[in-house]
């Protein structure tokens, strides 16, 4: 009995069709291999660059008023440097962050948020007379939640954290005396 020319023609697909899986499960392990070795992520280097916090970013909603109302009036002198008053915008633009990271309600929240278009209004314009008026009552609300923003602390005021910014630490067992 000869062979039926049919069944070597099936044979053979079925070789082909086994050498084609074959092929595409080495394929796979190779690529598999590749993106295991040398991982899809970016070089170290640029991982750590996503992750600098600048030197004037302050900690918490708390220290950000103080340093407002400590930089604050100086940005319209004419020797404000340049520098000087974009890091003054980058803390404005932070307050909302910053209050969101704390103890605030969502309407103190929004307060802030406000407030902070404000300050960024009032700290871009020319007009510095009616700014300074403008910008002291705008901070002298910030102020008003800066005791509600860190409930865990209810002591911690403003007026405590300008104090701790001022002044020298201190060990456990030695008092401070105002």
């Amino acid at each position: 009995m000869k062979n039926c020319p049919c069944q070597k023609e099936t044979r053979m697909a079925s070789h082909s069709e086994a050498y084609g899986r074959l092929t595409r499960y080495r394929l796979f392990i190779v690529l598999f291999m590749l993106c295991t070795c040398c991982g899809c992520g970016g070089d170290e280097e640029e991982e750590h660059l996503e992750h600098i916090i600048p030197a004037h970013k302050p900690r918490n909603f708390a220290e950000a008023v103080s340093e407002l109302q400590s930089r604050g009036v100086s940005i319209w002198d004419e020797t404000a440097s340049a520098e000087m008053k974009d890091e003054m915008l980058d803390i404005i633009n932070w307050l909302p962050e910053l209050a969101a990271d704390s103890d605030l309600r969502r309407k103190q929240w929004e307060t802030v948020q406000s407030t902070s278009q404000e300050l960024s209004r009032i700290a871009t314009s020319q007009d510095s007379e009616k700014s300074v008026e403008s910008w002291n009552s705008y901070l002298e609300e910030l102020e008003s939640l800066v005791p509600y923003s860190d409930l865990a602390h209810p002591g911690a005021n403003l007026r405590q954290v300008q104090h701790t910014e001022t002044s020298e630490p201190t060990s456990a067992g030695e008092q401070q005396h105002d």
